[in-house]
């Protein structure tokens, strides 16, 4: 954040920002480091000659100028620190398909192993260590493997998919704001748990006749790249626990 600043007083000065509580984090355009501290209102950070500083923390900021004459304010600026505001899947998007690959006989596991991220501003210079994945239930969870900037979107790639039966949370560091996946096979309305009801859902789906389309993560329960009639006997296969899949009748995913 820049201060436009008319400094023409011939003493020297010293020029720091000042907000009650903040932690400052780095100094940009300067070779000093301002070292992670918490600074009291109205008192200058030491060392500070340069226009352009970075904030930890969203809030308002204003400029102190000092010298031997006394000291003067800017006016106050807001600064709000970049926040997750969509994702691709969506927030609380379930997979519903089968947790193996199309006529494959579950010697796999696919899933989604990645995520497009969407922040309020540029996600430019964030990388794997500004986010954090865990799962609900709590349990092995894939890491970030590498990300890809692109604006204000950032992909996520995973070192494997979401596993079933869970949510992933990947949450963004530093704002604390996050975005979450899940993974529950025969889920077909994402009510967040497999029934015996979702085989109409399914059936309505395909006919049509629902008032928002499901997603093909909803539909395609086979994995063979459509939905169609196919998918009716295959989350039927699922909840009970045909051939080699587990019984996913009843499994719920938590709030």
């Amino acid at each position: 954040m820049t201060f436009p600043l008319n400094l023409n007083h011939p003493l020297s000065y010293t020029l720091g920002l000042d907000q009650g509580g903040l932690v400052m984090s780095r100094k940009r355009h300067s070779p000093e480091q301002i070292a992670n501290k918490l600074r009291e209102a109205d008192v200058p950070i030491g060392g500070a000659t340069t226009r352009c500083h970075d904030a930890s923390e969203s809030g308002s900021y204003r400029c102190k100028v000092s010298n031997t004459c006394g000291s003067t304010y800017s006016a106050p600026i807001e600064f709000t620190l970049g926040s997750i505001v969509a994702s691709a899947p969506p927030n609380n998007a379930i997979d519903a398909r089968q947790p193996s690959s199309l006529g494959d006989d579950c010697a796999d596991t696919p899933g989604w192993d990645s995520l497009v991220i969407t922040f309020d501003c540029s996600a430019s210079g964030l990388g794997a260590a500004d986010f954090n994945v865990t799962t609900n239930p709590t349990g092995s969870a894939p890491t970030i493997s590498n990300v890809v900037p692109n604006g204000n979107d950032i992909t996520l790639n995973l070192s494997g998919p979401i596993p079933p039966g869970k949510w992933a949370v990947f949450t963004h560091n530093a704002s604390g704001t996050s975005t979450r996946l899940g993974y529950l096979p025969a889920d077909v309305n994402n009510d967040r748990t497999a029934s015996p009801v979702d085989i109409p859902k399914l059936v309505d789906s395909l006919n049509g006749v629902v008032q928002s389309p499901h997603m093909i993560w909803q539909t395609d329960i086979d994995r063979s790249g459509a939905a169609n009639p196919a998918d009716i006997l295959r989350v039927i296969d699922l909840l009970n626990g045909a051939d080699c899949y587990e019984v996913w009748n009843g499994v719920s995913l938590p709030e």
